[in-house]
């Protein structure tokens, strides 16, 4: 809507967007790889990223052309992407050796989603211009905050390399799988005659689920067999698109959005998980990976695949082509063994 209101048209929209998707594949695994063979990186590095982030994010209300945009929305994506995947590698840390538990950890970044979401809207209403200047302190204060965190540690093992890549096409099957829903939920309920206040409602609900269950029931998920979790989350995920393109009446749309609890929370909490026992002392790598290969790649893919079927078809068709990736995840998880 920002972008929108700059009078920018869907092609520039989407290439900008494009490359903050891009920075999600890229940075992640390769700011991962400097934080394993140089330890204070995690601290120093983090931080000067953010704060690259945050000036960026400033620089949008400056920016005079979509050149000048377009650098400063690729710098803060860059940023932006390699930090996450860091920031969970050392929750995990800390759930390992006692100091928090990690799903507990993890509920404060969708409680900051529901906070962005009903909040923004509200805060910003008709005040776009805010949007920058919002991001750009919400930014630098993760770059303060990383003063505080431990230094990393020493590289990946070679000998556990191999077994992480079932990890790895597990998040992107199920990445993409949600590609139709990231990119055309809230436009399969309008068309189905709900309002914006409620569709936004019915996205906070998810969320809600999902923050239930990580602070609930995170530590067990965890401790879980991943083949087990990963298995059961692309099922339900199967079932959850095949509803939303059939019935999206209150009393279903209750059913599919509480699922967001296994598709999304314990999906990723048993991917962390197993990800950081594989990586052992190269973690940052690692995560960095799997944030690349399904935020990144696979969520990338997974849209673009859904809005091209949206187009060719309908929303409806393009919920049902998600159930193919989630149905081929369930089948791999069952057959490839995860240590």
């Amino acid at each position: 809507m920002w972008l929108a209101a700059r009078e920018l048209g869907p092609a520039a929209i989407g290439g900008l967007v494009g490359l903050v998707a891009l920075c999600r594949v890229v940075a992640p695994p390769a700011f991962g790889w400097a934080v394993d063979r140089h330890p204070a990186l995690q601290r120093w590095g983090v931080a000067a990223l953010a704060a690259v982030a945050a000036l960026a994010a400033a620089g949008w209300a400056f920016a005079s052309g979509v050149g000048t945009l377009a650098v400063l929305v690729f710098a803060f994506g860059l940023g932006w992407a390699a930090i996450l995947p860091v920031a969970d590698r050392l929750a995990f840390a800390l759930h390992e050796n006692g100091t928090a538990d990690y799903g507990r950890l993890r509920v404060w970044g969708s409680l900051g989603f529901i906070a962005a979401s009903l909040g923004g809207g509200i805060v910003l209403g008709g005040r776009a211009s805010l949007l920058p200047w919002l991001v750009a302190i919400a930014v630098g204060a993760c770059a303060w905050a990383a003063r505080r965190f431990p230094d990393g540690r020493a590289r990946l093992p070679r000998a556990a390399r191999g077994a992480l890549w079932p990890l790895m096409l597990g998040a992107f099957l199920m990445q993409a799988s949600h590609g139709a829903y990231y990119g055309f939920f809230s436009l399969r309920l309008a068309e189905a005659g709900w309002s914006s206040g409620a569709i936004g409602a019915w996205w906070v609900l998810g969320v809600a689920a999902e923050v239930a269950l990580m602070a609930a029931w995170g530590a067990r998920v965890q401790r879980a067999p991943a083949r087990a979790v990963f298995t059961a989350c692309f099922l339900i995920a199967a079932v959850r698109w095949l509803g939303i393109g059939v019935d999206v009446r209150a009393g279903a749309l209750v059913v599919w959005q509480l699922m967001h609890a296994a598709t999304f929370a314990a999906f990723h909490l048993a991917g962390v998980a197993a990800v950081q026992r594989l990586g052992g002392a190269g973690a940052a790598a690692a995560q960095g990976w799997y944030a690349a290969m399904g935020f990144g790649l696979g969520g990338s893919l997974g849209v673009w695949a859904a809005g091209w079927i949206a187009e060719a078809a309908s929303v409806q068709a393009a919920f049902f082509a998600a159930i193919a990736p989630a149905l081929l995840g369930a089948a791999l998880s069952a057959i490839v063994r995860l240590r």
